[in-house]
């Protein structure tokens, strides 16, 4: 069964706490840069009665209860649940880990790409976690640079960047560091780097480097296992260890080795050895030095942390203000490459229909500068912001709307300079957000992964990505199967799973979670849940035990403790 630290931490693994109390919520940055430097007054106003302004309210209201609703559709819970999971997710994103950033000045909020994100979810016919990835990504957005102050992960601007506090956590107000843990070490609750958590210690959910780089943290038992090394069955383990892979295919495939030089790769679905890469004659080929020469667009010809810089065509870490560049992948993010001076420069985001050059000037996420009569092959020189469709410019596939994928002219996947292509049984593609609803992205050992169409109910399958929306591949061989509702029979064997948010109790899918999601005054209605704004959730209260922030009502786990927010 989930329990309450589970059951809020499944949505929002990815994202770092904050510590904000709702006193917080009311308040206002009085302008100007900050004691570091950094970003000052947002100019974020909040409503007249002190609490988020109409539109961003209204956009956490839409977003909570368009991705319970997806999340529901894809077996994480029961559609009794998506009431209170939606609740528990405004609460969560928009008053402890958004709101602090935009209140302050470390963040911004982007109103157009809130209604693509919105509009994303709407039409998400897959479970496929590109829409959710663009959603936190888009709608609210960091700017603070290294060094700069924070109130959540969402602040820092830098790629790689963390919200560090005192330790590696963040407590309260932080600073944007690089690399806050070294390593296999990892954060834990104290808010210190540790060394990996030994095979069988109890880990905590959500935490997935805590076991280190050749173990992980089973969902299932709470506790590090072994990642399946050379021969052993992987199809339940989310890989093999390092210098091995899934094949993902058979009824009971086994880790095997990664390919090495010479050797047949794929890019997307049988990737090379460490050290080489995948070459344009789907052969294994040496990774490129620092400043060796190098073919744009070529995914993996560089050494780790290097990228083709589109102007030298040499493999370069990408550079900051004043770096040669020659797109925008040659530069930090938040930088854009200016064409005009070959640099990159601190850049402008433009919003939807305005002006853009996808140097100095570049779109907000979910939207493509396009240029009227703009060809294949060659990023546009001067366009106007457009919500990508089929048919428009585009640099990857998160750029293009579902059920289309980033081609080239050749038909293979575009990269940096493609055309949203609508896509169909056999299309190129690089997840299952690429495919049409009856599809999904199946892999392939020879050229690229290409939509297939979905096993049904019942039939042989080999993963979940097969099966219908929101079932599980289970069985050996494996069969596409509905995960229970309340009141279904199940076992806890995992040969009958319940949906997310039940446990098996006594045979039947039961909600252990007291009044989860429903109205209230007191915590005593809600048990074990706590009341939040008038609602029923599943929070820790101050003083018990913790394993991560993001399980407290107050956004902070110090000490293994959940204690108090920031005053």
């Amino acid at each position: 069964m989930k329990t309450l630290h589970a059951l809020t931490l499944s949505f929002v693994a990815a994202a770092s706490a904050a510590c904000v109390s709702n006193a917080q919520l009311g308040t206002f940055d009085s302008g100007g840069p900050g004691p570091d430097g950094g970003p000052g007054d947002s100019g974020f106003v909040l409503g007249p009665d002190g609490g988020f302004p109409p539109a961003f309210a209204q956009f956490c209201s839409t977003f909570a209860a368009e991705l319970s609703a997806n999340q529901a559709a894809c077996g994480q819970w029961s559609p009794s649940m998506v009431n209170g999971v939606a609740a528990l997710m405004n609460y969560y994103y928009c008053d402890v880990l958004w709101g602090p950033g935009l209140i302050h000045g470390t963040a911004t909020f982007d109103p157009t790409a809130a209604a693509a994100c919105v509009a994303a979810l709407q039409n998400n016919p897959t479970c496929d976690a590109i829409t959710y990835a663009i959603c936190l990504s888009g709608p609210v957005r960091g700017t603070a640079l290294t060094g700069q102050r924070c109130y959540s992960q969402t602040d820092c601007a830098v790629q790689g960047d963390t919200c560090s506090g005192t330790g590696c956590n963040l407590t309260c107000q932080g600073t944007c560091l690089t690399h806050a843990c070294q390593g296999d070490t990892w954060c834990n609750s104290n808010g210190a780097c540790s060394p990996p958590l030994a095979l069988g210690a109890a880990c905590p959910f959500g935490a997935t480097n805590s076991c280190g780089s050749t173990a992980y943290c089973s969902n299932t038992t709470q506790v590090c296992t072994a990642l399946p090394g050379s021969g052993q069955p992987c199809l339940s383990a989310p890989s093999c260890v390092p210098g091995f892979y899934c094949p993902r295919t058979g009824t009971n495939p086994v880790c095997t080795p990664d390919p090495t030089l010479g050797q047949a790769c794929n890019t997307f679905s049988l990737p090379c050895a460490p050290g080489t890469y995948c070459g344009q004659t789907q052969t294994c080929a040496a990774q490129v030095a620092d400043g060796g020469t190098c073919t744009p667009n070529l995914t993996g010809e560089c050494d780790t942390g290097l990228v083709c810089n589109q102007r030298l065509t040499q493999c370069l870490p990408q550079g900051w203000v004043g770096a040669p560049c020659g797109s925008l992948i040659d530069c930090q993010r938040p930088l854009v490459c200016d064409l005009a001076s070959g640099q990159c420069a601190v850049g402008v985001i433009a919003a939807v229909g305005e002006p853009c050059d996808n140097s100095g000037v570049a779109c907000s996420p979910l939207a493509t500068c396009v240029v009227p009569n703009a060809q294949d092959g060659g990023a546009p020189a001067s366009g106007t912001c457009q919500l990508s469709a089929t048919g428009t410019h585009c640099m990857s596939d998160v750029q293009c709307p579902i059920g289309s994928s980033c081609q080239s002219a050749d038909g293979g996947v575009g990269l940096l300079n493609g055309i949203c292509t609508a896509t169909a049984v056999g299309s190129p593609c690089t997840s299952d957000f690429n495919c049409p609803a009856s599809e999904y992205c199946a892999p392939s050992t020879t050229g690229f992964s290409k939509c297939a169409a979905r096993i049904a109910t019942g039939q042989s399958c080999t993963s979940a990505a097969a099966c219908p929306k929101g079932e599980q591949c289970l069985g050996n061989p494996g069969v596409c199967t509905a995960l229970g509702d309340v009141g279904a029979t199940c076992t806890t064997t995992g040969t009958a799973p319940c949906l997310g948010g039940l446990g098996c109790i006594n045979g039947t899918c039961t909600d252990a979670l007291g009044n989860f999601g429903a109205s209230c005054a007191t915590d005593a209605f809600c048990a074990p849940s706590v009341c939040v704004k008038g609602v029923c959730l599943p929070l820790l209260a101050n003083g018990q035990s913790c394993g991560q922030a993001t399980e407290c009502i107050s956004g902070s786990c110090v000490g293994s403790v959940c204690v108090a927010a920031c005053p």
